[in-house]
């Protein structure tokens, strides 16, 4: 039996980190950085099916581990890289954002705290 996918659905577990700098022309940017990214078998092949966030790759019998290895060759160069750089829209320019500290909670949610004694207020 032959089986063939134009697409290969898995999960990925990502640690990310926001900053906020001011790029060369002085605007401020949110950088979405990639700190570390799970690579294990048990990830790739069978996905998170405590959140049902499978994987497709289990069901590609013998190649499965052939593609995992594709997968997890290709992800780990973006390790401690920048992989967003957006510009922030002019309505929160100068807030401060850049002296904010991001922190996740390890459920897809993300707060910023700032420290108001630390804000440069015009």
């Amino acid at each position: 039996m032959l089986l063939t996918f134009s697409h290969v659905r898995f999960s990925l577990v990502m640690k990310a980190s926001l900053r906020v700098e001011k790029n060369e022309t002085g605007e401020d940017v949110l950088i979405v950085r990639m700190v570390d990214v799970d690579l294990s078998d048990e990830t790739l092949l069978r996905g998170i099916p405590e959140i049902d966030a499978y994987s497709m790759i289990d069901a590609l019998g013998m190649f499965k581990y052939k593609v995992a290895e594709i997968i997890r060759n290709k992800l780990f160069h973006f390790k401690n890289t920048d992989l967003l750089v957006i510009p922030l829209p002019e309505k929160v320019q100068g807030m401060g954002l850049e002296d904010a500290e991001f922190i996740s909670d390890g459920h897809g949610r993300m707060n910023a705290y700032l420290n108001v004694k630390d804000m440069k207020l015009k």
